[in-house]
């Protein structure tokens, strides 16, 4: 009887460690698949090259190197402490000043660094547009492909304007009027995504660019 019942609790003890086990696996596999919580103090920077005499740099902000970038392009978000910070971009060095928890794009001008706040989304439900006028045009549009339906209106030179919308799938084009400027694959609009659309050059040549809104994990 000893012996039965011995086989009778030993296995709940067998199968417990077993599962203990495996969600003990779980757990580290999950530690391994979910980037590390940024710090308290951390705001998140990205660079975006729109300087039409500068080369292609590798900017720096504060303790934070982005990738290379040429005009007309734009890296990821990236962690940089609040706090006064010195931006390097070739020959260019300013000091910018940031606050935790905030986001901003720092434009490459060929007047110097600009930088921008950006807004955050506030309903997860819906997704995020933001126009950036970096160009030498006195006011830019944002509309879908077909000039039909106007988005965000009039962003004057060095400014930005954001709308949060229904997540729907589009194509976008940028315009100066009734004038196309450039025109955007089709997009998916997912919710709680962060979308960007960018006017970029010269009055007499302006060219546009759409990206996906990305933050680069810490390692």
């Amino acid at each position: 009887m000893k012996t039965a019942s011995l086989g009778r609790t030993s296995r709940p003890l067998y199968v417990g460690m077993v599962l203990w086990a495996f969600l003990w696996g779980v757990q580290g596999a999950a530690q391994e698949l979910y980037a590390p919580a940024p710090p308290p103090d951390a705001a998140f920077v990205r660079v975006v090259h729109a300087a039409q005499d500068l080369a292609e740099v590798t900017p720096e902000v504060g303790e934070s190197t982005f990738d290379a970038i040429a005009f007309g392009s734009v890296t990821p978000y990236q962690v940089v402490s609040q706090g006064e910070r010195t931006l390097l971009a070739g020959a260019l060095e300013e000091t910018l000043e940031v606050s935790a928890g905030r986001f901003y794009t720092v434009a490459l001008t060929d007047e110097g660094a600009l930088l921008l706040e950006d807004p955050t989304l506030d309903n997860s439900a819906r997704a995020l547009l933001t126009l950036y006028n970096l160009s030498d045009l006195a006011a830019v549009d944002l509309r879908t492909a077909d000039g039909e339906t106007e988005v965000i209106a009039g962003v004057a030179p060095g400014a930005s304007a954001s709308i949060d919308v229904n997540p729907i799938t589009t194509a976008f084009g940028v315009f100066e009027a009734d004038v196309p400027i450039a025109t955007f694959d089709e997009v998916a609009l997912q919710r709680g995504g962060v979308y960007s659309a960018f006017v970029f050059g010269p009055a007499d040549a302006p060219s546009g660019l759409f990206e996906v809104n990305t933050t680069q994990t810490l390692e």
